[in-house]
């Protein structure tokens, strides 16, 4: 007896058909089969409109059951700011000798939440679309991608009390004409941050505890990305210091604090390489999760 699969009648959500593989219909899709790269990438823009309205929504009811609603994306980047700097700046006295550590720490702190916060949110999304994808057909990159626009989204706010952060708090740092840099840096930074969630999203899916060992990861990268101070002023090896400097998570950080604290627009240098792991990361990114259409789809079954 030949071996049944599912197919999905396209255009109609969730409607499942029994039928044996050599039927076939114009209006009928395998489900959980993985299609052509440039295909499935055509899939995923085809769902653009279900991908804006789903972050824009979930970003607009986050916080709607607190009082303050979506003022929290407000207030909690301030109160990060002022635990860290007094941590930091008043009790552990970090700040010594530096010239404007407040711009550093607001930089570092904030963009730093912006690709800690994309990691452990990635190793979840999948885990948590489940229901959907029982439920409907469509590419599963949808859900990472979603996500990675809902973080994205929510940086609005979180940049806006950075930039007047940087400029009100003393020593203050005026708008300079490197600002308007941030938006390429930022975009190549969601860039990377995209490539590298639909890594996260494909593995955790398999092996949930990557959970757990993100979280252990995102606290040495604080710690290794000069997020809180700078690296040279505390590790001497010279090797140790170029791999670090090597991380991308430093690199993008440095690159933030070139454009908008040190008035500067940044070495070819380091845009070729923050663009290298931008690229690099999205495309590897984007074949690993591809390959595994199918295997969300077994997983289903």
């Amino acid at each position: 007896m030949a071996e049944k699969i599912y197919y999905a009648r396209e255009g109609v959500s969730g409607e499942l058909t029994d039928v044996v593989p050599h039927v076939h219909s114009g209006r009928l899709a395998p489900v959980g089969v993985r299609v052509g790269a440039w295909r499935y990438l055509k899939n995923v823009w085809d769902r653009r409109q279900y991908i804006w309205f789903d972050s824009h929504t979930k970003v607009r009811t986050q916080n709607s059951n607190h009082r303050l609603g979506s003022l929290w994306l407000l207030v909690k980047p301030v109160l990060d700011i002022a635990f860290y700097g007094v941590l930091f700046g008043l009790v552990l006295q970090v700040s010594r000798g530096m010239d404007n550590f407040l711009a550093y720490l607001i930089i570092g702190i904030l963009m730093f939440q912006y690709m800690s916060g994309v990691l452990n949110s990635a190793a979840s999304v999948m885990i948590q679309g489940k229901p959907m994808m029982r439920a409907f057909s469509f590419p599963r990159m949808a859900l990472p991608i979603s996500m990675m626009v809902r973080q994205t989204m929510q940086m609005g706010a979180i940049v806006a009390v950075m930039l007047v952060g940087i400029a009100v708090l003393p020593p203050h740092v005026l708008p300079t004409v490197s600002w308007l840099a941030f938006v390429p840096v930022f975009a190549l930074n969601s860039l990377f941050l995209t490539g590298l969630a639909l890594m996260i999203a494909r593995y955790a899916y398999v092996v949930p505890d990557i959970q757990q060992l993100l979280n252990f990861v995102t606290r040495v990268l604080l710690y290794a990305s000069g997020v809180i101070f700078p690296i040279e002023r505390f590790v001497e090896h010279p090797l140790v210091t170029q791999i670090i400097q090597a991380n991308p998570f430093y690199i993008f950080i440095d690159l933030y604090r070139e454009v908008l604290m040190r008035g500067s627009f940044g070495s070819l240098e380091t845009w070729l390489t923050a663009a290298a792991w931008a690229v690099g990361a999205a495309v590897v990114g984007f074949f690993i999760f591809w390959r595994a259409e199918e295997v969300f789809g077994r997983e289903l079954n």
